[in-house]
């Protein structure tokens, strides 16, 4: 029986995001125990939906409140000047366009991935080179991870073989540290058998193919400067006598710069998406989550306090009659605007453990439950902050304030559609991976 070793502690500190990660990974055979707690059951509630269970890896989360920041650590974010959070104080700033175009490096955040992109086309590493017209992807890079390079500045890596290893296979591809922008010469679905481990600075592009992966969890030690893009993750399960691994993304190990966009994901064992361990500056965008109970994680528990680091955008995904953790939150940071959350089964968003929670302009349609956004699951964990501004309640939706006014505005450049019958549309249409012909 395979019984993994906890990673040791890592300095939480706020780090640069030109910081160079020198520490060597462990492998996946010794993968953290923390992660045990992914597999935690459900019960039903009253209403016979499933509900969101405490993990194990939660015993001591109301043990002590030792591990809650102070006020004033929340009043504003702690990563250095250099990379700030890019928060403001919410004073009368309602409009999202009214916010500075300014990012903590003086770069116009509406240029940056226009210029690099130009300037990449021809600095290839080695290899072929990486066309202009897919290096405009990074254009759309918005939120917390718009500073997510992925491959750019390496070179093509073609996935010819759908198998789960050897040569022309994505894994293949997105091994080890060296940038690569992948992309896919066939479709079709490349099922797993191991955990599939993510690099630094690697784009997976899937515009132009079908690529659908099962079986197994991409896994993003870590990694930092990661782009997923156009895929279909589905049917992820735990390997036998692991105990944990069932998710279709795990970002842990303090991962950072990564964007999912345009992606499809649904029906695995545990989550769908996962970003604890202080995992960071994380954008997910245009993606449709469905057919699934657990979707998204924002740090493990009340010992998880590297969540506190923990940067997160969600913006334009659909969320289609899933159950609960839309994300769950502790500690963390999540800015989620112009979303479509439909018919959730148990509730929508939820902020534990003073976790700051920003809500803007997304769509809340309710079915079973009417709790869009709360703050107190009814578990014993500490309540967290959180703010709505500009939601659209259908069905008798409920959001829940609390602190609001802890919950800040953030000043990277972002445009917040109103929330009405358009934008509903818009996000269901174009949510998920697309078929688009190759750039």
């Amino acid at each position: 029986m395979l019984i993994p070793r906890r990673i040791p502690e890592r300095v939480n500190a706020p780090r640069s995001r030109n910081t160079t990660r020198l520490a060597s990974r462990l492998p996946i055979a010794s993968a953290l125990s923390v992660l045990l707690a992914h597999c935690a059951a459900e019960g039903p509630n009253d209403s016979g939906m499933p509900i969101d269970a405490p993990h194990a890896h939660d015993a001591d989360a109301t043990a002590s409140m030792d591990a809650r920041v102070d006020d004033a650590s929340l009043g504003v974010d702690s990563a250095p000047a250099v990379d700030d959070a890019l928060l403001s104080e919410d004073g009368a700033i309602e409009d999202s366009q009214a916010l500075p175009a300014m990012d903590a490096e003086g770069l116009d955040v509406r240029d940056a991935g226009r210029d690099v992109a130009a300037d990449r086309v021809t600095d290839a590493r080695s290899g072929e080179a990486i066309p202009a017209a897919r290096l405009a992807l990074l254009r759309d890079r918005v939120g917390f991870g718009r500073n997510a390079r992925g491959g750019e500045g390496g070179s093509l890596c073609r996935v010819r073989s759908l198998a789960n290893s050897g040569a022309g296979t994505l894994r293949e591809c997105v091994t080890g540290p060296t940038p690569r922008w992948v992309v896919f010469d066939v479709s079709g679905t490349i099922q797993l058998t191991d955990f599939l481990r993510i690099g630094s600075f690697k784009t997976v592009d899937g515009r132009g193919a079908n690529v659908t992966i099962a079986g197994r969890a991409l896994w993003l030690d870590g990694a930092e400067h990661v782009i997923l893009a156009n895929l279909t993750l589905t049917r992820s399960v735990i390997p036998a006598g692991l105990g944990f691994g069932g998710d279709a993304i795990t970002m842990f190990g303090a991962a950072h710069d990564v964007w999912v966009d345009h992606c499809t994901l649904s029906d695995s064992e545990d989550g769908l998406i996962d970003m604890v361990e202080g995992a960071t500056d994380i954008t997910i965008s245009w993606s449709r989550f469905q057919n699934h109970s657990k979707v998204m994680l924002v740090g493990l528990g009340g010992t998880d306090t590297a969540a506190r680091n923990s940067r997160i955008t969600i913006h334009h995904s659909f969320f289609d009659r899933t159950v609960q953790r839309h994300p769950r939150t502790r500690f963390g940071r999540v800015h989620a605007f112009n979303n479509f959350f439909r018919q959730w089964g148990s509730y929508g968003i939820s902020s534990t453990w003073d976790a700051l929670v920003f809500s803007e302009r997304n769509v809340y349609e309710a079915g079973p439950s009417t709790r869009a956004l709360v703050t107190d699951l009814g578990d014993g964990e500490p309540r967290g902050n959180a703010r709505s501004s500009g939601d659209r309640m259908l069905n008798g939706a409920v959001v829940e304030s609390n602190n609001a006014t802890r919950v800040l505005t953030p000043t990277y450049l972002y445009t917040a559609e109103t929330a009405d019958s358009a934008l509903q549309a818009r996000v269901q249409a174009g949510a998920g991976r697309r078929d688009v012909s190759i750039p």
